[in-house]
């Protein structure tokens, strides 16, 4: 904390004159009501509670904030290493240490080595500002340019300044009429998060963070889809990529929209080394990159056809295809299909990694057993699965009892039929030589 507004502050921009002490009117009173995380509806997370908040919840707050935060009102803008106002900021790393100290000395060895490559890709100065906070912000329409920056610059978003008033630690915050930095679409080099390389009509890339989450398909575009620019600290450093050793896959980050905050989340892959070799083999991510792809398409066939299978149901037995497609929209259960096919997709993700490194372990001749062994097993097995939760779904799902029958059988063989159908999983359902004898 500084008491002189025309100085500097950590993550906190000096005034240039005395004067401007006066634009500095939003009192906060509580760290939690700094942060970022949407509250303002008030009935479910309480905001403004942290009124005992010590220096350390203060600059977390801080951190937080200037950091990750989007726009939020008219005079407060989003932070530049986000595509949008309205996107998220996610963070993917690899890392052989999941302790504080090594995973943080990994990724310092990575930046330094990728600094270079950072400099020329996005025209950054070598000793360009690193400490965006050191430099007076009246919150003027005039922004910082992107090319004054250094590749590693800690930026800030908004203007607050921390004071003590009767004992108590508290922020003062005034707003601003621009950006502070120059908008560059979120293509800043940032180390931690994928930026996408198609745009929408603005010229904006999308947010890497969706629906998903980190589930598995999020997950493996962001490691193998041409969609997607890699981050530097997703990719293996020289020292790694002679070596021989297991790693973790960590994926981080804050979900974002307009006026609600959907969560912090984060995920951690144990790595085996045949697939940090892979993984550092090139943009696709080698063999692992490959079998990953195909994975996840057949898991979308079966996704698909058990979606279909459960909407049968629930329109009664009668023909899916037959609806028009605003019809379909409208379909009685269609959230509660979506729960259903939820449950499914947490059963694929929980062994989906696992899975796939133990197929990139095998020899050729055993990767195709390994995968139709992942597909069905009479067990386990995402078909398998998927007819589980058919079976349980028709269980809880409403349907008119004259008609349950004929729904449930209508259901069932839609699934049996497109699973085994061209368009479905055929091979898994192929008899061998002795079979048919």
């Amino acid at each position: 904390m500084v008491d002189d507004i025309t100085k500097p502050a950590f993550m906190q921009p000096p005034a240039s004159s005395e004067d401007k002490a006066e634009e500095y009117k939003h009192r906060v009173t509580a760290p939690d009501a700094l942060d970022m995380l949407v509250t303002s509806k008030n009935h479910d997370l309480k905001s403004s509670v942290a009124t005992q908040g010590g220096v350390e919840d203060w600059i977390f707050a801080l951190i937080t904030l200037q950091t990750m935060d989007g726009i939020d009102g008219r005079t407060n803008y989003g932070i530049s290493r986000m595509p949008s106002g309205y996107g998220n900021r996610s963070a993917f790393s690899i890392t052989p240490s999941l302790r504080p100290g090594l995973h943080i000395q990994r990724d310092m060895q990575a930046l330094l080595e990728y600094r270079h490559t950072t400099l020329e890709t996005y025209s950054m100065a070598d000793t360009g500002i690193g400490l965006v906070w050191t430099i007076p912000w009246d919150g003027g329409k005039s922004n910082m340019a992107f090319n004054e920056l250094d590749p590693f610059y800690i930026e800030i978003c908004r203007r607050v300044r921390l004071r003590r008033e009767n004992d108590r630690l508290e922020a003062a915050r005034a707003g601003s009429n621009s950006r502070r930095i120059a908008d560059v679409k979120g293509r800043t080099g940032d180390p931690w998060m994928p930026v996408g390389r198609k745009t929408n009509q603005r010229g904006t890339p999308p947010a890497f963070l969706g629906r998903r989450k980190f589930g598995y398909e999020q997950v493996v575009d962001g490691l193998i889809s041409p969609d997607w620019e890699k981050p530097h600290l997703l990719r293996l450093t020289q020292a790694e990529r002679d070596s021989s050793t297991a790693m973790y896959l960590v994926a981080r980050g804050m979900v974002r929209g307009e006026g609600k905050t959907d969560g912090y989340h984060e995920r951690i892959i144990p790595l085996r080394p045949t697939a940090v070799r892979s993984l550092g083999s090139g943009e696709e991510a080698g063999d692992l990159g490959a079998l990953a792809k195909e994975r996840v398409e057949e898991a979308g066939k079966v996704r698909n056809i058990l979606r279909d299978a459960i909407a049968t149901f629930c329109n009664e037995g009668n023909d899916i295809y037959k609806l028009k497609k605003k019809d379909l929209k409208k379909l009685r259960s269609r959230d509660e299909i979506d729960r259903w096919i939820k449950k499914w997709d947490e059963l694929v993700d929980a062994r989906f990694f696992d899975d796939l490194q133990t197929e990139l372990e095998a020899d050729e001749t055993a990767r195709e057993r390994i995968r139709h062994n992942w597909l069905r097993n009479g067990t386990d097995g995402l078909v398998d699965h998927a007819r589980n939760v058919l079976h349980a779904a028709e269980d809880a799902l409403p349907c008119s009892t004259g008609r349950r029958f004929r729904a449930r059988a209508q259901a069932r063989n839609l699934f049996e039929g497109r699973i085994r159908g061209p368009k479905g999983l055929p091979f898994l359902f192929e008899k061998s030589d002795e079979e048919k004898l």
